[in-house]
């Protein structure tokens, strides 16, 4: 990941991954290291274990959370830090990348960037590497302000999931879950196939969507309309 250049400074708190397995005690390790990871694959000694612990593992298609780190890392804008996580099975997912280095995910602090997949730990004995790979999963961070000028109850940011499509349906639901700040959301942009004015609904609920997708759970209706231009 990079931090991009500001005041503040990114407390990583944790990390949510991809696997295949469904087990409630699977292990998983965490390593972390200040600067980019090419050149360092092997490097064990570069490296510093932030997690070695079991998590309830969710399986294809969900996030299975890591717990929090001991010794969150703390960076500073413009810095770049880089994670390296691992199972002993080959379980993680991710996603063939385009060209290692490339910023996949980004929101108003955080870039994600392209990077590599890992046979073995630290690549083996037959030290295997595979790139350009797209880590699947969720950063997890807090801002620390270093300038007390700056006032957050005034910072708009937009945060951008992927495009990258291969499913449709007539709607979605999910979750957005904040850290220790107030948030604001004051509109939404969602992607379309249609090249016309479009209706739609768009309802909110305060807790997770899991616990409110039957008809008898409470929503609110927060948005009705059918517009051209701003979808």
């Amino acid at each position: 990941i990079s931090i991009r250049k500001g005041n503040s400074s990114t407390e990583i708190i944790s990390l949510d991954i991809h696997t295949n397995l469904i087990e409630k005690d699977c292990p998983i390790v965490v390593y972390g290291r200040l600067g980019t990871h090419l050149g360092f694959e092997n490097a064990t000694e570069s490296w510093t274990l932030l997690v070695n612990t079991t998590t309830d593992c969710k399986g294809f298609g969900s996030r299975t959370h890591v717990p929090p780190f001991v010794n969150p890392p703390v960076l500073r804008g413009g810095e770049i830090y880089s994670f390296y996580t691992y199972m002993p099975s080959p379980s993680i997912r991710y996603i063939t990348g385009f060209e290692i280095g490339d910023i996949f995910a980004s929101d108003g602090f955080l870039n994600i960037h392209e990077g590599t997949g890992v046979a073995k730990l630290f690549g083996g004995h037959k030290q295997k590497f595979l790139s350009p790979r797209r880590w699947n999963g969720v950063i997890s961070y807090n801002i620390v302000n270093n300038d007390s000028s700056i006032n957050f109850d005034t910072c708009n940011e937009k945060l951008t999931t992927t495009f990258d499509d291969n499913l449709g349906s007539f709607g979605n639901m999910f979750d957005v879950v904040t850290q220790d700040s107030k948030v604001e959301v004051y509109g939404l942009d969602f992607y379309t196939d249609l090249y016309e004015a479009v209706s739609y609904e768009i309802f909110t609920r305060i807790d997770s969507f899991e616990n409110g997708k039957l008809p008898k759970e409470p929503a609110i209706l927060n948005a009705l309309g059918r517009d051209p231009k701003n979808v």
